[in-house]
């Protein structure tokens, strides 16, 4: 008898928890549906994102070595309207694209651009999503056009300025088109100095060793003869012909 009771109480409570669940369900049946359905949805869309997002990634990668090949191959032109392409695809091979696209503009050639290149340069020079080295190359280059340009030697020192710290990757190269600008202002042994300056670093690659070192002598001969020259230039002969 006790069992039965035990039995039937079991039952009740059972159909009690039911009756609940269906209330429930009732009520908010939908919104649970609902609910589950969009979670689905964000995870689905996800997994779909990331395949799109890593074959895009590939895609891009793809396209920019190929860039690089026509480049290697002779095919500059081919190599620019890609290039070109590189330039607004909102992904890491944009800035990538504009240095590369940016240098091949500035060769001689039926595509030759140099206000494109400037503006490249330019915009890569405040780009905050660069290093400040990749930066500070974008500034470096882009006063190097305009020294092209011939545009004023002392608003081009100006902005050489930052460059010129001993602690900056490109001072020696900074220090070059310094001595080139000074050279231009007509400022004698100024710009003899820097080429000087530039052969005694010991972190100077062959290449700006050489122009330097010839640079240096060659505006050491051409300078004005006066009466303080053979005081202020001797010393700077001396140390140039040992090199």
């Amino acid at each position: 008898m006790a069992e039965q009771f035990d039995e039937f109480v079991q039952e009740l409570e059972r159909d009690i928890r039911q009756e609940k669940f269906l209330k429930i369900w009732n009520m908010h049946g939908k919104k649970i549906i609902y609910g589950v359905a969009v979670l689905l949805i964000a995870i689905a869309s996800y997994i779909i994102w990331q395949n799109y997002d890593s074959g895009r990634r590939t895609r891009l990668s793809q396209k920019f070595t190929g860039a690089q090949e026509l480049v290697i191959n002779g095919k500059t032109d081919q190599a620019i309207d890609v290039l070109r392409e590189l330039t607004t695809s909102g992904s890491t091979y944009q800035s990538l694209s504009k240095f590369l696209l940016a240098a091949l503009l500035r060769e001689p050639g039926a595509k030759q651009d140099l206000p494109g290149a400037l503006q490249l340069y330019e915009a890569l020079s405040t780009d905050a999503q660069l290093t400040p080295s990749q930066r500070d190359f974008a500034r470096l280059m882009a006063v190097s056009l305009r020294m092209a340009n011939q545009e004023s030697p002392d608003e081009l020192l100006e902005k050489l300025k930052p460059l010129l710290a001993e602690k900056n990757p490109w001072h020696l190269q900074a220090m070059e088109l310094q001595g080139v600008l000074l050279s231009q202002k007509g400022e004698n042994m100024q710009d003899a100095e820097v080429f000087a300056k530039i052969t005694r670093d010991s972190h100077v690659s062959q290449a700006l060793l050489t122009r330097s070192q010839v640079m240096a002598q060659v505006l050491l001969q051409d300078a004005p003869a006066s009466a303080e020259k053979p005081q202020q230039d001797k010393p700077l002969a001396k140390e140039l012909a040992k090199q």
